[in-house]
């Protein structure tokens, strides 16, 4: 285990440091809108955007990534990402903004790609399982740690876009640097949306779901919050708490999984998130709203990765991961 740690701990470090920056950079997109009085509507494309860059990174990645190899993509993708990030703090405008969040999502899928790639090449099987568990910890700790980065400087100043940059440059620098031997290329075949759809219709339509759910959450939690008149520290520590909800529902609920009908536990995860959102809408301040916060975002976190295991089980082995 240590030597495996060896090869790929500057990986997960510089993947992690990604997700420190890209954590709360989307928090502080929501933010700044809101602090300048953007339309709803407007909002909603600007953050809509940033997923819309990450389908079309997601689905075109794999070729520079075979082309270039797995050091050299993860450069130009967080060079990318990088520019794209101070490319927010030069100048205010949303259409300029929904642009540079289109490159930012495109980036980001093509690291994470590389990213998980790389570690499932160099894992071996008996240890796969530790390497991408302390992979989703370090990443999700990071990711939840990030939102306090918020309390730094003001949501107007070049301070945060500057750092995010800073932390990409120097995610590019681990990368870059390894002495891990990057792997070696492979081909691959394609699966085709109609046929996920039809051996997994239940997985499709759940992951749809789970990414519509948690892309509405994460882009636009912090804009009604600062609407409402929450302070920077309220909207980071509940967007962290969510986070964290996530990451210690994730071992839990993938274990059940693991012993049950995914579609079951599935269903179930739906269902018990659609009732503790119905119960926190009023949003009055309780005893008992930071639990209910906690389990809401955990249950919307575990969505799509039991609704993917269950499409993966459908898969011949011969056919490619969807």
């Amino acid at each position: 285990m240590v030597g495996i740690f060896a090869a790929v701990g500057s990986l997960i470090l510089a993947i992690s440091l990604i997700q420190l920056a890209n954590g709360y950079m989307g928090t502080l997109i929501g933010i700044r809108l809101a602090t300048a009085h953007v339309e709803p509507l407007v909002t909603g494309i600007v953050s809509s955007a940033y997923f819309a860059g990450y389908v079309t990174g997601a689905a075109l990645c794999y070729r520079l990534i075979g082309r270039a190899g797995h050091i050299r993509s993860f450069a130009a993708f967080s060079a990318l990402v990088a520019a794209a990030f101070l490319g927010h703090a030069l100048y205010f405008d949303p259409t300029l903004w929904a642009g540079l969040r289109a490159l930012v999502g495109f980036g980001c899928a093509g690291l994470f790609v590389a990213t998980e790639s790389w570690l499932n090449a160099k894992a071996p099987a008996a240890s796969r399982g530790a390497v991408f568990a302390i992979y989703m910890v370090a990443t999700y700790a990071t990711f939840a740690g990030g939102q306090f980065v918020l309390n730094l400087a003001p949501p107007t100043d070049f301070s945060l876009f500057a750092l995010a940059g800073i932390l990409f440059c120097v995610a590019l620098l681990l990368c870059a640097m390894t002495r891990a031997e990057q792997p070696v290329p492979a081909l691959t075949s394609r699966l085709k949306a109609g046929e996920l759809a039809a051996a997994a219709p239940v997985a499709v339509a759940g992951c749809f779901a789970g990414g519509l759910v948690s892309g509405s959450f994460y882009a636009l939690v912090p804009v009604y919050a600062q609407s409402n008149g929450r302070s920077v520290l309220e909207i980071s520590s509940y967007m962290a708490l969510a986070i964290t909800g996530g990451l210690l529902m994730q071992i839990p609920i993938g274990k059940l999984s693991d012993s049950f009908d995914r579609r079951l536990v599935a269903g179930l995860v739906a269902l018990a998130f659609a009732g503790l959102t119905l119960a926190i809408a009023p949003a009055r301040p309780t005893p008992w709203f930071p639990v209910v916060w906690l389990l809401l975002g955990g249950f919307m976190s575990v969505i799509y990765p039991v609704c993917v295991a269950h499409a993966n089980d459908r898969m011949p082995p011969s056919a490619p991961s969807p």
